[in-house]
C-alpha cells in the first residue's frame, strides 16, 4: 500500500490515519487557509508531552554563603534535559555542565547563578540564586577582623555560658588540687635529740 492510496481528498496529512477527512477538500478556496491552520497546530503539538516537552527544573539550585576555602556547591534535579550549563552573572562558567556545580570558593565567587537546560525542543532556566563567599583574608586596619563579619574586634570570645568542657576540667583541676595537697607529707621539721 502506497502513501498516495492512503490520500484522503482533503487537505490532510496522509501520515496521519484518520477515519474522518480532516481540513477543507483541496479544491475548495480555503485550503489553503486550511493548511496554515494545519501547520500551527502541528507546532502547538509539538511543545505537547506526547510528542516531546521542554526540561523541567524539579529542584531549584539554593542561594548559600561560605567562606574562601569553603567547599562551594550548587544543584539542580532537571527532567527531560539534554545538556546543561551554569552562569554566573550571566556569563557561562567554562566546564560546569552538570547538575551539580560545585568548587573551592574564593571572595571573586559571590555573584548571581542559575543553570540553563535544553534539549531538542527548547530551553528552561532556573531560578537565580545567589552565592556570597567571604573573604578570610585579615583587613589590615582591623587586624582582629577576618573578613567573616562575625568579628567586629580584635580578638575574644563571645559571652554566652561557659562550655561543659571548660567546666570539666576546672573540676578536675580543682579536684587534683585538693587531693594533692592532702597527700603532701607535712614540712615541719622533726626534732634530733
Amino acid at each position: 500500500m502506497s502513501e498516495a492510496s492512503l490520500r484522503i481528498p482533503c487537505f490532510s496529512n496522509p501520515r496521519i490515519p484518520s477515519a474522518t477527512p480532516v481540513g477543507i477538500p483541496e479544491g475548495q478556496p480555503g485550503a489553503a487557509d486550511n493548511a496554515r491552520w494545519m501547520t500551527e497546530q502541528a507546532s502547538r503539538m509539538r511543545g505537547s508531552a506526547h510528542w516531546g516537552s521542554l526540561p523541567v527544573f524539579i529542584q531549584q539550585p539554593q542561594g548559600i554563603q561560605v567562606n574562601e576555602g569553603q567547599l562551594l556547591t550548587l544543584a539542580v534535579t532537571v527532567y527531560n534535559a539534554a545538556s546543561l550549563q551554569w552562569y554566573k552573572d550571566d556569563q557561562p562558567i567554562p566546564g560546569a555542565t552538570a547538575n551539580t556545580y560545585a568548587k573551592t570558593a574564593a571572595a571573586a565567587d559571590t555573584g548571581n547563578y542559575k543553570a540553563i537546560a535544553t534539549n531538542s525542543i527548547g530551553s528552561e532556566t532556573s531560578e537565580t540564586c545567589y552565592v556570597r563567599a567571604n573573604s578570610t583574608t585579615p583587613n589590615p586596619s582591623n587586624p582582629g577582623n577576618t573578613g567573616n563579619n562575625n568579628n567586629n574586634g580584635g580578638g575574644g570570645g563571645g559571652g554566652g555560658a561557659p562550655s561543659l568542657l571548660y567546666l570539666t576540667m576546672l573540676c578536675s583541676l580543682l579536684l587534683a588540687r585538693k587531693i594533692s595537697s592532702r597527700a603532701r607529707p607535712s614540712l615541719t621539721p622533726i626534732p634530733l635529740n
